[in-house]
């Protein structure tokens, strides 16, 4: 929520970070928040916002 409303502080995304490369150490990861799309990730953290919104404007340049 705090990332969606751009309230999060540094420390809010410092944990979320910190979660996101533990966890991906141990397995890939997949996000499919628009919300959190906004911050970086490891390599091993499929985004699904990511690539949906890729592939839109693959398809919107096609038209």
């Amino acid at each position: 929520q705090k990332i969606y409303s751009n309230t999060e502080t540094l420390a809010d995304r410092d944990t979320y970070n910190a979660l996101i490369v533990k966890y991906s150490n141990k397995a890939h990861i997949l996000i499919a928040c628009t919300e959190l799309s906004i911050l970086n990730h490891p390599t091993h953290v499929v985004d699904m916002a990511q690539l949906q919104i890729t592939e839109a404007l693959k398809q919107i340049k096609q038209h």
